[in-house]
């Protein structure tokens, strides 16, 4: 009994250290935010929300559950979005932390090192620019956990959030129709239905253009974005996920439906190359999944740490694209 209350310290010491370091990240990334490319289109709908100018039906780049936040938070913190957005990012990272640190089997230092390594990669990309990516990112990964450990009620609420907040977020669906099948033992058949799903999308993007009015408007500027399977943004997680299926069967179930997750976004993004801001969006999504596969081992062999060198390429690579050779902020 007292092991299990030692436990039981330990974690909850855990919970509020991320607690507090999600709260240091989101203060600081406040003060950035105002720099960063994306701010002056949530400025102006935040500002409109908070003068009562906007409603929960307008809009066509805001999901419904953003909406309804914005609307909550403007009651709280009127027309100052920064401050809106600290509360936001605050929670994204504290539900990402919570996860990792249960992918990690609760082993505090290792969930921090993959910390870490998602501030280095992701940070910029979600909660310095794609606020509302960054909270369906977290609560898509924490319904996949549930989903895994059997909380299926709570996977479908969670999913049900993560696409209030950002349509893409759909995809996360995926994998909770992978892990099913992985566990039934229907691998070949399951890649082979991503496949042909994949391959088909090429056909709906003039429904995606119909149906989003953004879409064309991110088409006609694709000539300014070179992106395709020559682009490292491609090429890195390409070659990890081969790694992976090679030895596909030394993975355990949940991180055999993450490299299928993870082949969802490498077909469906070079599929819907034509519009690059959808098809990074989706690769990126789905790329986080990477960091879940390489924590999710216990490091005891030449291929787990085969996977954590590939991951650190990943890492080291989109830290210097943000912040170097195409800065996602600018002072």
């Amino acid at each position: 009994m007292a092991k299990v209350q030692v436990i039981r310290w330990k974690e909850l010491a855990s919970y509020i250290f991320f607690l507090f370091v999600s709260l240091f990240l989101a203060v600081l990334i406040s003060y950035l935010v105002p720099f960063g490319r994306d701010f002056l289109n949530y400025d102006d709908f935040y500002y409109a929300v908070s003068s009562g100018n906007a409603s929960l039906g307008e809009g066509d780049r805001f999901e419904f559950g953003f909406k309804l936040l914005a609307k909550l938070g403007a009651l709280i913190v009127p027309y100052k979005t920064a401050s809106f957005w600290l509360l936001v990012v605050w929670g994204s990272l504290y539900i990402k932390s919570v996860v990792f640190y249960h992918f990690a089997s609760r082993r505090f230092l290792k969930a921090f090192i993959f910390f870490l390594f998602y501030l280095a990669s992701f940070l910029f990309v979600f909660e310095l620019n794609q606020l509302r990516a960054a909270i369906a990112i977290g609560l898509g990964y924490f319904a996949f956990y549930k989903f895994v450990n059997g909380k299926h009620w709570t996977a479908y609420f969670c999913f049900f959030l993560a696409f209030s907040f950002h349509y893409s977020s759909i995809v996360f669906g995926i994998s909770f129709f992978a892990y099913l099948l992985v566990k039934r033992g229907y691998l070949y058949l399951l890649i082979g239905i991503i496949t042909g799903i994949g391959l088909m999308s090429r056909l709906g993007l003039s429904v995606i253009e119909t149906l989003n009015p953004l879409a064309q408007e991110y088409k006609e500027n694709a000539a300014e974005v070179e992106f395709g399977i020559r682009s490292l943004s491609v090429l890195f997680p390409l070659v990890y996920f081969i790694y992976h299926i090679i030895f596909i069967k030394r993975e355990p179930g949940e991180n055999v439906a993450m490299i299928m997750f993870l082949y969802v976004g490498l077909i469906f993004s070079l599929m819907m190359s034509s519009i690059p801001v959808y098809a990074i969006r989706i690769l990126e999504l789905t790329e986080v999944s990477c960091l879940i596969i390489t924590m999710n081992r216990r490091f005891k062999t030449i291929f787990d740490y085969g996977s954590l060198f590939l991951l650190l390429v990943i890492v080291l690579h989109k830290f210097i694209a943000f912040v170097f050779v195409n800065p996602l902020f600018s002072f």
